[in-house]
């Protein structure tokens, strides 16, 4: 657990860099046992969702086999106490046709 602003912006960092690494063991190193995640919706998931640990490793896999090259340039991030807000952009190219989205397509977000 970061215990300043700089250690937990570093902290958000290093997952972007494991999210681009597209490890799914790596990625969920990130959560505890309790987490409750919460993706707002998107592209990929329209309705969004809200997971528990293993709701988050169900879909940490199954996503990862969606897209490949997946990238996250972090623009901004502001930490204060064990609070991260984090300014990223998305990019990848889709294995299977999701949507009006064709296989092979390069997502964006």
């Amino acid at each position: 657990m970061a215990t300043d602003d700089s250690a937990l912006a570093a902290t958000v960092r290093r997952y972007f860099a494991a999210l681009e690494r597209a490890d799914p063991e790596g990625n969920l190193a990130f959560f505890t046992p309790n987490v409750l995640q919460e993706e707002f919706p998107n592209r990929l998931v329209p309705n969004g969702a809200t997971r528990n640990f293993e709701q988050l490793r169900e879909a940490t896999y199954k996503s990862s086999k969606l897209a490949v090259d997946p990238r996250y340039e972090v623009l901004n991030v502001i930490a204060s106490g064990n609070r991260a807000a984090v300014e990223a952009v998305w990019s990848a190219t889709l294995t299977v046709p999701i949507g009006s989205h064709g296989a092979r397509a390069a997502l964006s977000s």
